[in-house]
């Protein structure tokens, strides 16, 4: 079998009354022409965008009905607002601007938020390391910050509440004295710097055990138990320590009602 191929015949001009209300007879003679006149002699001119006025009525029955505004409406006072003290403290200038310059100390990297500026002399601050862990464990902006990118104002807070964070740390460790000032760096993703002068560390002066001499023979191993005697550097920890070894030791040798205040 063989397939050929025949041009398509030319439209006749006698076609039905449907397609040439659809196609004017005058397009298929001439479709160039056709194009380049009027569509319609009866089709409306159209109005240029220059003429409209967005201030004149509407024309024609719309679809839709928008109220006009009532001019007479009175609108609520707007009410002052208290300033975010926060924001306005930081546009004071009172948390300062971290600088290029060298620092006076060793840099303990906590964060990209936030870093710890201690003497290089360990003596002064022996527990630096622990210092600097506890402190970024609940510290609050590591807590808020995250990944993302905080502006100024809002690191300006943040960094004021870890200051209050850092002298109690400093506090429980015997370092009733300590300074600290907090910088915040000008770069876009901005930083906080702690820098912290410990001063000298308080030591305790006494120590009470209460009614523990009233444990006769046991005290001496007790009192060993505590572990802390006058002249030592005041530390939270330590005292929290030595006071769960006096509780054992208490329950231990017997004195199973004994209770251990602060």
């Amino acid at each position: 079998m063989m397939l050929a191929a025949e041009p398509a015949q030319q439209p006749s001009p006698n076609t039905d009354a449907e397609l040439e209300a659809l196609i004017p007879q005058a397009a298929v003679n001439n479709p160039e022409a056709w194009a380049n006149t009027t569509l319609s002699p009866n089709a409306p001119a159209t109005v240029p965008q220059s003429a409209l006025d967005a201030s004149s009525p509407m024309v024609g029955d719309a679809d839709f009905r928008l109220p006009w505004p009532d001019e007479s409406l009175a609108l609520p006072e707007l009410v002052n607002l208290e300033p975010d003290p926060d924001v306005t403290e930081f546009l004071a200038g009172g948390e300062g601007t971290l600088t290029a310059e060298p620092v006076e100390g060793e840099v303990l990297r906590i964060s990209k938020h936030a870093q710890l500026v201690v003497p290089r002399d360990k003596v002064s601050l022996p527990m630096r390391d622990a210092l600097a862990v506890r402190f970024a464990a609940l510290s609050t902006i590591e807590r808020l910050s995250g990944d993302g990118v905080d502006n100024r104002a809002q690191l300006a807070a943040r960094a004021r509440e870890d200051g209050k964070l850092l002298h109690l740390l400093l506090r429980g460790y015997g370092y009733f004295d300590a300074e600290v000032v907090q910088t915040i760096s000008d770069a876009e993703q901005a930083e906080v710097r702690f820098q912290v002068t410990p001063g000298a560390r308080y030591a305790i002066a006494s120590v009470d055990l209460g009614d523990l001499t009233q444990t006769g023979a046991d005290y001496a191993a007790l009192s060993g138990a505590f572990g802390i005697v006058s002249g030592d550097p005041v530390d939270n920890d330590t005292i929290v320590m030595g006071s769960a070894r006096l509780e054992t030791e208490l329950g231990e040798r017997g004195f199973a009602l004994a209770q251990v205040g602060e």
